[in-house]
């Protein structure tokens, strides 16, 4: 499973990549700092051509050049795209930005200021609930 982190914070983005490291489940992260960068990959344009699908996005709103609600909009417009799950990562609290997010596609959203416990689980359901499916292998 690989996921999109697009974060521009280090000290958010290690703490996201040690909780994601930590779960039991085979994920990469690939992680962009701006919403132009992600924009770039997920289109595979310009130095992101050969960039992998990610299987799910988790998305910081509040970006330098492109934030996350421009991101969030494009990504709801573009039918290759809409399919991607994407996780809304907000320092605002839940019932701030939730529905506003969630109106335009995304579908969870995480608030920042977490426990480490609860973040872990969080983390751990959503990598759970979007694998990608299991490929099986016909044998002759």
């Amino acid at each position: 499973m690989l996921i999109l982190h697009v974060e521009d914070d280090d000290a958010i983005a290690y703490v996201f990549q040690k909780v994601i490291s930590g779960i039991n489940f085979d994920t990469a992260v690939r992680r962009v700092t701006n919403g132009d960068e992600a924009l770039r990959f997920l289109r595979r344009e310009g130095e992101q051509d050969a960039a992998p699908r990610p299987d799910i996005v988790l998305l910081d709103l509040d970006l330098p050049k492109i934030n996350g609600w421009e991101v969030l909009a494009e990504m709801s417009i573009d039918q290759a795209l809409q399919e991607i799950p994407v996780v809304v990562l907000s320092n605002a609290p839940e019932s701030q930005n939730q529905e506003r997010a969630m109106a335009m596609g995304a579908k969870r959203y995480l608030a920042k200021s977490y426990s480490l416990a609860r973040l872990t689980g969080e983390l751990e359901s959503i990598c759970w609930e979007y694998r990608p499916p299991a490929v099986s292998v016909a044998h002759a």
